[in-house]
């Protein structure tokens, strides 16, 4: 199967105030101390370009803002005495916030309120914020699932005629075991050590549907990998949490086949499907043969038969 990842319905919130009053909620994993930045000077950095001089120049007693912020900024930043880093999505990423364990106190905005803060900074001589860290998980008063940016879309080049991916599953900001000799970060900069990060990749989102299709083997012993792939994509629920189109992360827009497939994965509904469809070693060779592949092609990959 592909398969491609969505969002969740829990944030890890963060308020940002800024010296006009305006506050925008963005996202954060920093639990440490201190839990609340005063009112201090904004500094924009387009693109987060700055040499290690600059940082140096920069920095001190203030807080960055810059898009895309690599993961080595907040600790130069940290080490100069800067006393945070707000990290801005581009419209690449849209409203999908990856949310980061950063080292100093750091948040990310989603794209619309970047583009907000960084006309505010423009805006005035003296563009200041403050930062609240409550240090909070908060669930169900976000729509999800939606898609998220980072992953792949259709269709399949070598053969458009089958739509990919398949389905969707969860695979954004997802809590997951992690090696605790390797840094949170992956830094080796970062001597911060866990048994649980929180990730977000397409990789997160195939433990979720390997873990639906162990399910179903159980349920269902005499299924075949097609019926078990076939009782998820027919049984794939539409909406998101709020009965709405499942939308994009970078646009908010309705997302679609190329984007979720066939639609998000419901486990509950795939146990009891009605009907599957089933797909065996002969189909599959009709159809590399519809492809055109030699005989001696499909040999090196297809046993022979004996």
């Amino acid at each position: 199967m592909t398969i491609d990842a969505g969002s969740i319905d829990r944030k890890f919130p963060t308020r940002f105030t800024l010296g006009n009053g305006e506050v925008y909620i963005g996202q954060s994993l920093y639990q440490q101390s201190p839990n609340f930045i005063g009112f201090a000077p904004l500094v924009y950095v387009p693109q987060c370009l700055m040499s290690d001089t600059e940082i140096t120049q920069l920095v001190k007693e203030k807080i960055i803002v810059c898009e895309n912020a690599f993961v080595e900024l907040d600790m130069k930043v940290d080490k100069s005495r800067g006393v945070s880093l707000i990290r801005l999505n581009g419209n690449y990423s849209g409203e999908g916030v990856i949310v980061k364990a950063f080292t100093l106190p750091g948040l990310t905005l989603g794209y619309f309120e970047a583009q907000k803060l960084i006309k505010y900074i423009n805006s005035t001589s003296n563009p200041r914020a403050s930062l609240q860290f409550d240090y909070q998980t908060v669930i169900r008063e976000t729509r999800a699932p939606t898609v998220a940016c980072f992953s792949s879309r259709g269709p399949n080049f070598i053969q458009p005629e089958i739509l990919k991916p398949d389905i969707l599953a969860p695979g954004m900001n997802i809590l997951a075991s992690w090696p605790t000799e390797t840094p949170l970060t992956r830094s080796l900069k970062d001597l911060r050590r866990a048994g649980l990060n929180i990730i977000s990749n397409t990789l997160m989102s195939y433990p979720h549907i390997a873990g639906v299709a162990t399910l179903l083997k159980a349920e269902h012993p005499n299924w075949s990998p097609a019926m078990i792939r076939s009782a998820m994509m027919t049984t794939a629920f539409p909406l998101d949490n709020s009965y709405r189109l499942i939308f994009l992360d970078e646009n908010l827009k309705p997302a679609n086949a190329l984007a979720i497939g066939a639609c998000h994965v419901d486990p509950e509904r795939a146990k009891n499907p009605r009907l599957v469809y089933d797909l065996g070693v002969q189909d599959y060779i009709n159809f590399l043969c519809t492809m055109n592949y030699t005989e001696t092609q499909i040999t090196r990959f297809m046993p022979e038969p004996s």
